[in-house]
This record gives C-alpha cells, sequence and structure tokens, in this order.
C-alpha cells in the first residue's frame, strides 16, 4: 500500500464510474492495490444513487455516460451540496472540453489513453488538498482561454502579458464573436451611385457571410469527425495500456488478475482492428476508388444475409419477400450493407421486434428495405442516421451498440454504387432503411454471379 489510500486508519472510498467494463476493471484493480476501497458504476444514474447513498472521497468520473452524461453529474452533485472530490478520466481531450468540465465541479482531469500511475497519482494528490472554491468564470474562443477571477489569458496553453485596457478589450471580442460581418452598410438613394455602392457592398457582406457559415460548417464537421474518431479509439487503447500497466502493479502475482488482463487486452485489441477497418473503408470510399464491379445477383447476396442473422439471433423472426435482382457492383461491400442493417436491428431492437427484408426492382432500381418492429426513431435522428459516429443515443453507451458508423458505412457503400439511402420512422413504430441502386444494364459485366 503506498500514498493516500487511508486516513486516520481508514480507507480512502473511490467511486469508479465509466461504460466501458475494461476501463472500469483496469482502474478498479490498481486502486485496490493501493488499498483503496472501490465502487464500480457504469452510469451517470447509478453514480448519483452511490453517492447518495454512502458518498464516497472521490470520483472518477467518465464524460459520455447512459442516461446522463458526466457533466451533468458532476453539476448535479454541486448543486445537490456534495463536495465529493472528482477526476474527469475521459477521451476529450479538447481546452474547451477540459475547461467544462472543470466549471462543472472536477478537480482534475485526465485523458486517455492514460498510465494507472498518473491516475492513482493524481487520485492521491486531490485527497491531499483541501476543499477549494470551485473555478470562476473561464471564457474560451479557439486557442485563447481568459480567467475573469485570475484576469490572465492563455493561447495555447502559453500565458499572454496583458494591460488591463487589453485584457478588457480582449474580453468583450470573446463575449460577442464573430460580429464584424452582420453590420451592414445603410443605404442611400438606390438611384444614386452611393446608393447602388452601398447595394452592392451589402450583396457581397451577404455572399462573404454565407460562405463563412458555410465553411465553419464544414470546419465543424470535419472536428467533430475527427474528434469522435479520435473519441473511439482512445477508448479501447486506454484500456489496453491500462491492462498491461497492472501486469507490473501486481496482476503477474494474481493468477485470475493475470487471465483477466491478458483477456482484456485481446478483446479490445480486436475491437480497436475492427474500427480501423472501418475507417479504412470509409477513407477509400471517400477517395473514390474503384470498387470491385461483377454482374451480383442481389437477391442471392440478401438471402444469404438473412440466412447468417437468422443463425446469429435464432430468437428473432425475420419475414423475407425477395424478387430476382441483378446489379453490377461489389459483391462483398453490397453483402456489408444488408449485414450492416441487419446488425443494427440486432443492437437497437428487442429480440421480439420482427424484422422483414425485401427486394424488388421497380422502375428500373433494385430495392433493398429493412424494416422492423422496434421502438423507432425520433424525427431528428431519422435525419441523421447516417452521419458517421451519429448515434440516437448521445451518451455513446457501448451497450446500444457500435460506434455509430454501420449505417454510414450503409450510406457511403450505396452512394458508390450510384444509388441512394432513406430512413422513415415513428416512435413506437419501428424503422424502415432503403436502398435503391442501379439495375444492371443487359451489355454491363460478364457472367452472372450464380453463386448460392
Amino acid at each position: 500500500m503506498s500514498g493516500n489510500a487511508t486516513t486516520n486508519g481508514h480507507a480512502h472510498r473511490v467511486l469508479v464510474v465509466d461504460d466501458e467494463p475494461s476501463i472500469v476493471d483496469a482502474v478498479a484493480t490498481a486502486l485496490r492495490y493501493e488499498g483503496f476501497e472501490v465502487e464500480e458504476a457504469s452510469t451517470g444514474r447509478a453514480a448519483l444513487d452511490a453517492v447518495t447513498r454512502q458518498e464516497p472521497d472521490l470520483i472518477v468520473l467518465d464524460w459520455m455516460l447512459p442516461d446522463i452524461d458526466g457533466i451533468e453529474v458532476g453539476r448535479r452533485l454541486r448543486a445537490r451540496g456534495f463536495k465529493t472530490a472528482v477526476l474527469f478520466l475521459t477521451a476529450k481531450d479538447a481546452t474547451e472540453n477540459k475547461v467544462e468540465a472543470l466549471r462543472a465541479g472536477g478537480d482534475d482531469y485526465v485523458t486517455k489513453p492514460f498510465s494507472l500511475a498518473e491516475v492513482v497519482a493524481r487520485i492521491q494528490a486531490i485527497l491531499r488538498r483541501t476543499a477549494g472554491n470551485l473555478p470562476g468564470d473561464v471564457l474560451q474562443f479557439a486557442d485563447l482561454v481568459l480567467d475573469e477571477n485570475r484576469h490572465e489569458v492563455l493561447r495555447d496553453g502559453t500565458f499572454l502579458p496583458l494591460t488591463a485596457t487589453e485584457f478588457s478589450l480582449l474580453r468583450f471580442f470573446m463575449l460577442n464573436p464573430r460580429r464584424v460581418l452582420t453590420r451592414r452598410v445603410e443605404l442611400a438613394n438606390p438611384q444614386t451611385e452611393v446608393g447602388r455602392l452601398g447595394l452592392s457592398l451589402n450583396a457581397m457582406l451577404a455572399q462573404i457571410e454565407s460562405s463563412f457559415r458555410a465553411q465553419k460548417a464544414s470546419e465543424r464537421k470535419l472536428r467533430r469527425f475527427v474528434a469522435d474518431a479520435s473519441h473511439e479509439l482512445r477508448t479501447p487503447l486506454a484500456a489496453v495500456r491500462a491492462y498491461a500497466e497492472l501486469f507490473g502493479r501486481g496482476a503477474d502475482r494474481r493468477p485470475d488478475d493475470l487471465e483477466r488482463s491478458m483477456a482484456g487486452i485481446s478483446r479490445e485489441s480486436e475491437r480497436m482492428s475492427l474500427l480501423v477497418d472501418d475507417l479504412l473503408l470509409l477513407a477509400r470510399l471517400d477517395e473514390g476508388r474503384p470498387l470491385g464491379l461483377e454482374l451480383v445477383q442481389l437477391h442471392v447476396v440478401v438471402s444469404e444475409a438473412v440466412e447468417t442473422a437468422r443463425t446469429v439471433e435464432p430468437e428473432r423472426a425475420i419475414e423475407t419477400s425477395i424478387e430476382p435482382a441483378l446489379v453490377l457492383g461489389d459483391r462483398d461491400r453490397l453483402r456489408q450493407i444488408v449485414d450492416n442493417l441487419l446488425s443494427n436491428v440486432r443492437a437497437h431492437t428487442p429480440p421480439e421486434a420482427a424484422v422483414t427484408v425485401r427486394v424488388s426492382s421497380p422502375n428500373g432500381s433494385a430495392v433493398i428495405d429493412v424494416e422492423d418492429g422496434g421502438p423507432g426513431l425520433g424525427s431528428e435522428d431519422v435525419g441523421r442516421v447516417f452521419e458517421r459516429f451519429y448515434r440516437a443515443d448521445d451518451s455513446r453507451a457501448r451497450a446500444s451498440g457500435g460506434v455509430g458508423l454501420g449505417l454510414s458505412i450503409v450510406s457511403a457503400v450505396a452512394l458508390a454504387h450510384g444509388g441512394t439511402v432513406a430512413a422513415r420512422s415513428e416512435p413506437g413504430r419501428g424503422a424502415g432503411f432503403t436502398i435503391t441502386l442501379p439495375l444492371a444494364q443487359p451489355h454491363e459485366g460478364g457472367d452472372e454471379d450464380d453463386r448460392a
């Protein structure tokens, strides 16, 4: 036992909250090695209940949690008067994320992947400190961070010496970002040269403002994609690193812990491999790399995918209405479309929810339709389900399915084949997904794909 695991002979109690079982297991095991009493939770509500039952000395808190995210958990704890120390442990590494977490009641912030030694040391340091005041007001814009209470400004983590006037001006601009282009020239008589010039200037400013909005939206989308990809890779990587570090912290002398650590490393490594494969596929499709085209009997491909789904989940009823349809495409990628749609059903609907799979060829097109009897989607979710990393559950709970790339791949593969995708749903009445592909023309391809 080392450091600050006890006070007056009593072991400090630590609550570890994360929806990743591997992270909880590794962190909790390391803390127990150090002599801490550890309780575990995987949801925001479970964390709040645990604190209410018996307030711990410290909470190791993930950001992305089911039902209630870590930020809201921190705010609720402070609002209820709990003074429990909070160490955020998350894959979100942007400055604004750290500021938000600290303002929500966090005492420290560690990003994934992490060192168990650092996490333990930070916990011990927090427990040595006396309780202090919550952080003051902090403004953030791009790489600038302005602390109003400390009268300090940081740019990309570097302190900027400013005069009082400069500080006040910067504060004003940070409180009123992007206001310049919304100003317009006051209109004069449009029949005069000055009036016509004013109209031209206002039209130009409107076009510039519109271009900036489009650029900002594109940049936000790209940043979100990069941040999401980073987050999803950091989490299993953090688990692998933590399990590996447990070996040197005592797991090598505990056979059960060693076996569990090795199994965890294998499981999380496989998960990273699958995620990287999906990202590489999307990157290739984005680059417009040519597919391996051949004549494919789409009805055969869909039938094979349905049989596999029945084998994986025999208790689910899957009805089919499949007509012959011949398309020119990449057989493996077309199979992936159907596999992902059926996997999506398994992840987000109960086993008793029936599924109907149809293949038809109306109006010169091949149409795949997958409809389920599950809880359905909200109107906003229907419009966004094909976005990369989007999940109707904002908490990104792993229990609800994958990382949000399955339907993105469906969309990307369909578009690469010259097709379209569409989703429909009403809450409580199930969801449906329709993939429309061009039928093969008689002169296209070679021999038909007659694989069964």
